[in-house]
């Protein structure tokens, strides 16, 4: 039952896949045409790296294991006495603890990697993209937790319920680029497209890690974002302030790991509420370089109006990290709003609007391939191309001659279709089951 095989039935929706794509190809030559440097790479930062690794247990040797030989018959002079074998035993199992590792068998991966659930729409879109460009996806790893069969997790469900859970401290430097190493051409699910997704992990103390998401990110944010105010007042300042400091430390993290991996002509896109100040601190950790940054952040939730986010005690920390961004997109044209009166009113910015003419095509544009005038979506991707030949005019925020535009992607679905796939035969009788 493929319902995308129909034509859509709405004016201005009957522009395909490949008309979207052609479109932003012929802008990509055009900008490569006029001197912008594009590495066809985009750089996604996210809160989690949407794989679950899992680090697989070794059997302790013998000695670690407090199984001891019987001593040797005792030396006749007393300085030649070794040290206690309890007491050789005892150093071997600290040591091993604390260089988290041992030398692995050929062949045998340190790692166990599965599938990480939730956010799946966002990851979707992001896969999505792979057909026509080179992504990474910059994340925490989540706690580490060890297994004992490499072959028993098969998703993060049975990891949390099979593994005992790692201290960050505890996982050597080589574990970490074992890690690293095992991502590369990882893939969840054998779907790629023409380029592979490539994963960096972010290692986190366990201490800043969940400061900063049990912590600020849901006992502060995630309320503020969503209008709902904290009720201790007589200690609201303290409550509400009071992991601050691993939020910063964690976006700092994130921060110093992106500047290690981005290349010149890369476009960065941080997502969502967790890392606000990635963008403002990506600049400074790079120097001269980060002027040069094409940087997006996308706010999956709400926006608040600027009276409750004025609560916020470091509301002008966060709205600073924001617009360290070149554009601030938001779900919604009501949230969009919000945050630039509120940019306003906290910072003391001015709103502004600037015109960008769009870049002139190729010659051979707007069609590069030979078959899109016989194609049957030859005018949609007429039509598709046609608007980028238009110059297109965006309000933001003038931060110190810095433009940071500001804008709003609405995400949803197409509710007639959905109503009217409702209706198809073999679709109620599973709604029954």
């Amino acid at each position: 039952m493929d319902t995308f095989s129909e034509p859509y039935t709405r004016a201005g929706d009957d522009v395909s896949l490949d008309a979207v794509r052609e479109q932003v190809r012929a802008l990509e030559d055009a900008h490569r045409a006029n001197g912008v440097p594009l590495s066809g790479r985009i750089v996604h930062v996210c809160h989690y790296i949407p794989v679950v690794p899992s680090l697989v247990a070794r059997a302790p040797t013998p000695a670690a294991a407090g199984v001891l030989s019987p001593p040797p018959t005792p030396p006749v002079v007393p300085g030649d006495v070794p040290p206690s074998p309890s007491d050789e035993a005892a150093s071997s199992a600290e040591q091993q603890t604390q260089r988290g590792h041992q030398e692995q068998p050929a062949g045998q991966k340190r790692w166990k990697l599965a599938p990480r659930y939730g956010h799946a729409a966002m990851f979707s879109g992001i896969r999505s993209l792979s057909a026509t460009h080179e992504q990474l996806i910059v994340g925490w790893t989540g706690d580490i937790v060890s297994v004992s069969d490499p072959g028993t997790p098969s998703s993060e469900e049975n990891v949390t319920q099979s593994g005992e859970r790692v201290p960050q401290g505890q996982v050597s430097q080589a574990d970490k680029d074992a890690l690293e190493a095992e991502l590369v051409g990882y893939d969840e699910d054998g779907q790629v497209g023409r380029h592979k997704i490539e994963y960096i992990p972010v290692w986190l103390e366990d201490k800043v890690a969940h400061g900063h998401y049990e912590g600020y990110c849901k006992t502060t944010l995630w309320p503020l974002f969503h209008y709902l105010l904290w009720q201790d007042v007589a200690t609201e300042y303290a409550s509400v302030d009071a992991n601050y400091q691993e939020y910063e430390q964690a976006n700092q993290a994130f921060a110093s790991r992106l500047a290690s991996v981005i290349k010149p002509g890369d476009v960065v896109w941080v997502h969502d509420y967790h890392l606000l100040l990635v963008p403002r601190l990506l600049r400074a950790v790079m120097g001269e370089r980060g002027a040069e940054l094409v940087i997006g952040l996308f706010v999956h939730t709400p926006f608040p109006s600027s009276e409750v986010f004025r609560c916020l005690p470091r509301r002008k920390e966060i709205l600073e990290g924001m617009l360290g961004a070149n554009l601030v997109c938001f779900q919604t044209y009501s949230y969009s709003r919000h945050f630039l009166s509120t940019c306003v009113r906290v910072c003391g910015h001015e709103t502004t609007s600037r015109t960008v003419p769009a870049p002139t095509l190729p010659a051979n544009k707007p069609c590069c391939s030979s078959s899109c005038t016989s194609s049957p979506s030859a005018s949609a991707t007429a039509t598709a191309t046609s608007m980028v030949l238009n110059a297109e005019k965006y309000v933001g925020v003038d931060v110190h001659g810095h433009f940071v535009a500001v804008g709003h992607c609405p995400v949803g679905v197409d509710a007639q279709r959905v109503k009217r796939d409702t209706l198809r035969p073999g679709v109620q009788p599973k709604l029954d089951a």
